[in-house]
């Protein structure tokens, strides 16, 4: 397992995360920077040796129940298929997938057609991932045009934060902004709403090109 940061965990950044596996992130809070204040790059760790279980025999009847138990949940297909993209049109009707520095829900239509569940499975999303020994598999591998997956565990979140605050205009270039969020090694939450302020203020005259510079 290798956990590393980028090259905003390098500089401090204060939203800049530590990336593992190149699938989950300590988000958030600057969990990067730390590692960055300390000259650590990365953390590898490789398992040599199994997991002791007392008793192999309970612990397989306890496992079969659980999971003939989970499997009888109705909502895991679609949570399968789309994650917690499956809140995604509720949110948009109530007007909660806001843009514009929190102004304004973003056009309906536009959200539920070019960022909607169905936008994802079609054309955005490659692959289903899953986090070690859970059966589910909400994650996805997602891919713009003529790029490489990159795996996300919360598809909504980089669709609201990328695609609609920062107002990018297609699904693909979201998941490119997403990418780049991945490859420097920041939050793209953070970043989403950093954006929108920022270009809040240029709307109103308050920063300038140079300013951005």
């Amino acid at each position: 397992m290798v956990s590393c940061i980028g090259p905003a965990g390098e500089n401090r950044v204060r939203f800049s995360f530590i990336l593992t596996e190149k699938q989950s992130t300590w988000g958030r809070g600057g969990f990067g920077a730390v590692m960055g204040s300390k000259n650590l790059k990365a953390v590898v760790v490789r398992g040599t040796r199994g997991v002791d279980v007392a008793d192999h025999r309970r612990f397989d009847e306890l496992a079969r129940a659980w999971m003939a138990r989970f499997s009888g949940v109705k909502s895991n297909q679609i949570w399968t298929q789309i994650g917690t993209m499956i809140g995604w049109e509720g949110y948009a009707r109530l007007g909660y997938l806001s843009y514009q520095n929190w102004k304004t829900a973003y056009p309906l239509e536009r959200t539920l057609e070019e960022f909607g569940a169905q936008a994802l499975k079609e054309r955005i999303k490659s692959g289903t991932l899953s986090c070690p020994s859970c059966p589910l598999g909400c994650k996805a591998y997602v891919a713009g045009k003529g790029a490489l997956p990159v795996a996300t565990s919360c598809v909504l979140g980089f669709t609201w934060q990328l695609g609609l605050r920062c107002d990018v205009g297609s699904y693909d270039d979201a998941v490119k902004v997403f990418d780049l969020c991945n490859r420097f090694g920041i939050d793209h939450m953070t970043f989403g709403n950093l954006l929108g302020h920022l270009n809040d203020y240029f709307q109103q005259g308050a920063i300038t090109l140079e300013d951005t510079q």
